[in-house]
């Protein structure tokens, strides 16, 4: 076994089809499939599925798969972790983030990027079962995502960063303008676009809705957040988003944000990365960066700090 067998092996797996796999290792067709039945004959077991395309892994070829990934990451690690003592530290941290939380994401790459100008980051929208997927896998090297979901065995929370609230989004010229606090009787009476059901923040909404004794009936269902904002901003519709989502930004033009009493379990963000003992460089400076920031704080300085009822800091 050699590590050209296993990155073949990874590559057919993320590509799928054993073209593009050769394509993407800049090698024959012929070439990787003599490659991959060699690995078979070493190890004496069937990995692949085949007939004339490919068909998927038998269930030893997902061990052997695993074993390839692991083995990768930490020969990449290791890589990493030698050119660290003779140059700047540089590198691409992949991070997943749940779409509510991705307007909190730049108080952390901003932090990590400044101290870091060599280090670049691809940030992907996911939900809170892709992004562990994708950690199992290898594919992604953080997480910042709900954690009442719960974690898988091998994916651990390195933090708790803040605890979501919730706030009402309404026209500003509605009847609910200018007041204060609102409550979920309140809302649930009113015309509302919502997230759909499928979504994970509108079961939390929804469960905030039953803890408070009562039942939205929304006109408009959407899987955006961007269309929630829009639906609001013409006139028509009110919705119940994560505080901060608005954060950076604030209430869109012509809306007004009205804060809701928390009525049911609240709800931690926090960062979470799969279990290993060795972390690559750009990992190990991101979760740095994310124990040094008082994320609340630094948004608070980015925007107007008039509105005081922010979400909770973790431990606060």
């Amino acid at each position: 076994m050699v590590l050209k067998q296993l990155i073949y092996l990874t590559a057919l797996a993320r590509e799928g089809h054993f073209g593009r796999a050769a394509e993407a290792c800049n090698v024959s067709q012929p070439g990787l499939s003599t490659a991959l039945r060699q690995l078979e004959e070493d190890l004496g077991v069937p990995i692949i599925l085949r007939t004339q395309r490919f068909k998927g892994f038998t269930p030893q070829g997902e061990l052997v798969l695993n074993f390839a990934r692991k083995v990768l990451d930490e020969e990449s690690t290791l890589r990493q972790q030698l050119e660290q003592g003779t140059a700047a530290l540089a590198g691409r941290l992949k991070v997943g983030v749940v779409p509510s939380v991705m307007p909190m994401l730049p108080v952390l790459t901003g932090a990590l990027c400044t101290r870091f100008p060599l280090v670049s980051i691809e940030a992907l929208s996911l939900t809170e079962h892709d992004i562990q997927r994708k950690l199992l896998d290898l594919e992604l090297d953080v997480g910042l995502t709900l954690l009442s979901t719960g974690l898988v065995p091998n994916i651990r929370a390195t933090r708790v960063l803040y605890t979501e609230n919730y706030t009402f989004l309404t026209p500003s010229d509605g009847p609910m303008s200018g007041r204060p606090l609102v409550t979920w009787e309140d809302v649930a009476g009113m015309p509302l676009a919502l997230l759909k059901k499928n979504i994970r923040t509108r079961e939390i909404i929804d469960r905030q809705f039953a803890a408070a004794g009562c039942s939205p009936t929304p006109q408009i269902e959407t899987d955006s957040i961007l269309s929630l904002c829009a639906h609001v901003g013409s006139g028509h519709w009110s919705t119940v988003l994560p505080r901060s989502y608005l954060h950076p930004f604030g209430p869109p033009r012509g809306t007004t944000a009205i804060p809701l009493p928390n009525s049911a379990s609240t709800e931690e963000v926090g960062v979470v990365v799969y279990d290993r003992e060795l972390l690559p460089p750009v990992l190990q400076a991101f979760l740095s960066i994310t124990e040094e920031v008082e994320i609340l704080h630094e948004l608070r300085r980015l925007n107007d700090p008039a509105d005081t009822a922010e979400p909770e800091a973790a431990g606060s």
